[in-house]
């Protein structure tokens, strides 16, 4: 099977492109640099590669960035994301999205696959329209998750080690990390299953992101100053909801159980 990764120069992406191929697929993994999905060719250029699988982990996900810019985070996250709807659609391959806990307002945790969405930021309601376009496919995975973390690039974990002075904290918000490379297992699962739907995936439990720093220092033995905030203190332009856990017990019923993000965290950082 050939699986093509859109976003595969992110994060993620470099992540889940090593362990398919460990798993011996056949991977196209595709950078902002070799398709710009803001551009009216994009569906072509995934067409033109006849991939057997698409993953579509690519977005502008920067909260902020996308309320300051609206229309450049329609152009990435809902239109671009039409595009590769359009050749999976014209290819007759599935497609897994990978979308985010932000479709939802945090008011009632923990979040089901079936619960209604009410995204309170541009981000959150671009990454929802672009759910709305994937479930045109029949065919199509839409994979929901949080607070990414792993090798290979810059996260929170890197930023309460490497932050410089008081690392300022948010105390109100509360969420579940999700490794990166279990994330990229859960896909494989998927993928092997060929099963379609919606699904949640995070390593538990909810965590505020107070606890989340102070657990990340302990376990790398340092002693550093966390500095406590909300979000009001911090002025940012997006609004966040302030605890959008996840529930995975669809996936777990499916799959088995996740590890813990402690668990993942330790695995991490003796990597």
């Amino acid at each position: 099977m050939k699986i093509m990764i859109i976003g595969g120069s992110g994060r993620f992406g470099r992540v889940l492109n090593r362990i398919l191929q460990e798993e011996d697929y056949s991977t196209i993994s595709l950078g902002s640099k070799e398709l710009d999905l803001r551009e009216e060719g994009a569906s072509d250029e995934i067409i033109k590669h006849s991939p057997d699988f698409i993953i579509h982990a690519a977005a502008l996900s920067n909260v902020d960035e996308c309320e300051r810019d609206s229309k450049l985070a329609y152009r990435v996250n809902v239109y671009g994301t039409e595009r590769v709807v359009v050749a999976a659609d014209r290819l007759d391959v599935p497609l897994l999205y990978i979308s985010t806990d932000y479709v939802f307002n945090g008011e009632n945790p923990p979040y089901a696959e079936d619960d209604e969405p009410d995204p309170l930021s541009v981000y959150g309601k671009s990454k929802l329209d672009g759910e709305n376009f994937v479930r045109r496919i029949s065919s199509s995975i839409i994979l929901r998750v949080s607070w990414l973390f792993g090798p290979g690039g810059r996260d929170f974990i890197d930023f309460v080690l490497r932050g410089e002075g008081p690392i300022p904290v948010v105390s109100d918000h509360i969420s579940k990390p999700t490794c990166t490379v279990d994330l990229s297992y859960a896909v494989l699962n998927l993928i092997k299953s060929k099963k379609y739907g919606v699904y949640h995936f995070a390593n538990p439990p909810a965590v505020s992101r107070m606890e989340w720093a102070k657990t990340i220092l302990k376990m790398n033995k340092m002693d550093r100053i966390i500095r406590e905030v909300s979000w009001d203190d911090l002025g940012l332009p997006a609004r966040r909801p302030l605890n959008s856990s996840l529930s995975t017990l669809k996936y777990e019923k499916e799959f088995g159980r996740i590890k813990s993000w402690k668990v993942a965290l330790k695995e991490y950082s003796n990597e």
